[in-house]
């Protein structure tokens, strides 16, 4: 039967003899166009009917003001602020009116929890301020690989005085129910967020292995439309597992490269100049470039050879400077090629996967403002203290409400840190001495309430549990904690850093002093001076805050003493 009454198809028998183009009226029902295909798995229906439902956008709730210069002794340097993130505390400067443009005006960030929330927050809280900063142009993300179990980092306890002590915290959860499926369904609902939160003229880029970059990569291709890969990069690292017997030892990753339109920005990243080129090129110019004469004519050297799909880059050494201790952790090198790639200074990139820190150490470096995002406290407290330490300022919040409360009863946490299965508080004990002539602040004590728990334990990594005060690891197969070594000896073990300052409605914690332990140097002072400025302030307006190894952090009210 046919889909138009006689008439019209007269209609259109006229128009097509006439040799004149069929109105779209006709041509839509006559020559439907072809369904794209679409992919399926199980799962994925369950999966996109509770994205459809799902309309509640959560807040942001500030955590921290991380300032470029504080006094204590871990940050002996006077940094400079730079232009995204310096702020005046309360009682340390009047407010002016701010006449900096937008872009100028935005302040990087860190958000703690679940990336799909605060991704929801970036399109709709965030939205304007994100736009006048010129959009997301660059999304980087290095997710969970679909290993199959929980990526732990070994985390040193103490001053080192006692010998090397570790406690394997579990930095993210990397097993999913369903295999690929689980994995599939949750990243997809993620990916599309991120394309919506992306610049119409940025780019994407998705880190993988072999285990999950093909099925990502149709997934990509049906959120970016036909035509949107750019490139399949193979980062080739050097390192694998050298001892495969039937296969061929695993030395690289893949990196997927997506853009939203034609518009992105491109500069192609060139290899180094060999001796051959330096001697081709070798005439110098004033200005300190080189050029070659041929035929009357001067061609000036760009650079070495431009850079193709295949990157031969190492991985971290184990004594590189860079290394953080994270697992997962990426060279600042392979940053450094994809940013200055399609992004030029002052353009915003994001990482939603952050980890360790390193696309928004990079970014930081070279003029590029930054948005980082995870859910796991040690991953936002090891981003935290290493751009901190480069100098960096920017602000700390946490998705929906208020992690942890300041004053009382110590607060509960669930686990510290996905797959510790731990349940314990903890409670700073700080009293001013000698205030405010020389406006001494001294951590005298910390209160640990906890019990084991019931909850499935890594036996991998043996049990660790909280037994009066004190961090257990049971031995693999243990069935008494009674027999477990202790981790912390001290109290001062549970600690990794703390701090003294005071709270603001607008910002949270804004540090005047602090202190942390670093991987090279394991001490931690107990006694904080403070700086002038604020010894006029009453002890009782100070707050102090602990962060403990699993990246948990606690606050309570100084007292005067």
């Amino acid at each position: 039967m046919s889909p138009l009454p006689d008439h019209e198809l007269d209609e259109v028998v006229r128009i097509i003899r006439s040799g004149t183009l069929l109105p779209s009226q006709y041509r839509d029902i006559l020559f439907p166009p072809r369904p794209r295909p679409t992919l399926t798995w199980p799962g994925r229906d369950e999966a996109d009917a509770r994205e459809r439902q799902t309309t509640f956008i959560p807040s942001l709730t500030p955590v921290e003001r991380v300032r470029a210069r504080v006094d204590g002794p871990s940050n002996p340097c006077d940094h400079q602020a730079n232009a995204t993130g310096s702020s005046a505390v309360s009682g340390q400067g009047a407010a002016t009116a701010d006449t900096t443009p937008a872009r100028a005006r935005w302040t990087n960030r860190l958000i703690l929890g679940d990336n799909l929330a605060a991704t929801r927050v970036l399109a709709g809280i965030e939205g304007a301020s994100i736009a006048a900063a010129g959009g997301v142009k660059l999304i980087y993300l290095d997710p969970p690989f679909l290993t199959g179990g929980a990526v732990r980092a070994a985390v040193p306890v103490g001053d080192g005085r006692d010998g090397d002590r570790s406690v394997p915290v579990p930095a993210f959860d990397d097993t999913w129910p369903e295999g690929l499926a689980g994995y599939l369904s949750m990243m997809a609902p993620r990916l599309r967020a991120l394309h919506r939160v992306l610049a119409d003229d940025g780019c994407l880029f998705f880190h993988a292995d072999v285990r999950v970059s093909a099925a990502i990569r149709l997934v990509l291709d049906e959120i970016f439309g036909p035509g949107r890969l750019v490139n399949e990069i193979v980062w080739s690292y050097g390192l694998g597992n050298a001892r495969a017997r039937r296969a061929f030892a695993a030395k690289h990753d893949t990196i997927l490269f997506y853009a939203k339109s034609d518009a992105y920005r491109f500069e192609a990243p060139r290899g180094p100049v060999t001796p051959a080129m330096a001697a081709k090129y070798r005439h110098p110019r004033p200005d300190g470039s080189r050029f070659m004469r041929s035929y009357g004519r001067e061609y000036t050297l760009r650079g070495g050879k431009p850079v193709g799909t295949v990157w031969d880059l190492p991985s971290i050494s184990p004594t590189s400077r860079e290394r953080t201790g994270y697992p997962t952790q990426k060279p600042e090198r392979l940053l450094e090629r994809i940013i200055l790639a399609v992004t030029a200074p002052g353009d915003l990139v994001l990482d939603p996967f952050c980890g360790s820190g390193t696309t928004l150490a990079v970014a930081g470096r070279l003029g590029r403002a930054w948005i980082g995002i995870d859910g796991s406290p040690l991953a936002i407290r090891t981003c935290r203290d290493r751009l901190r330490a480069s100098g960096a300022a920017f602000d700390i919040s946490a998705v929906g409400e208020e992690p942890h409360a300041s004053g009382g009863d110590p607060p509960r946490a669930g686990p510290a840190t996905p797959g510790t299965a731990l349940d314990y508080a903890l409670c700073p004990i700080a009293v001013a001495t000698r205030f405010p002539r020389q406006g001494s602040v001294e951590l005298v004590g910390l209160h640990v309430s906890g019990s084991p728990s019931d909850g499935p334990l890594d036996r991998r990594a043996g049990h660790l549990v909280v037994r009066d005060g004190v961090l257990v690891r049971v031995a693999r197969g243990g069935p008494d904690a009674a027999r477990g070594a202790p981790l912390t000896l001290h109290w001062g073990d549970w600690l990794a850093g703390w701090a003294v300052g005071q709270t603001d409605a607008a910002h949270g914690f804004v540090a005047l002093w602090e202190a942390s332990r670093t991987r090279a140097d394991r001490s931690l002072p107990l006694t904080a001076t403070l700086p002038e400025a604020v010894r006029v302030a009453p002890p009782e307006s100070l707050t102090v805050r602990v962060t403990d190894i699993f990246g948990q952090w606690w606050d309570a009210p100084v007292r005067a003493g």
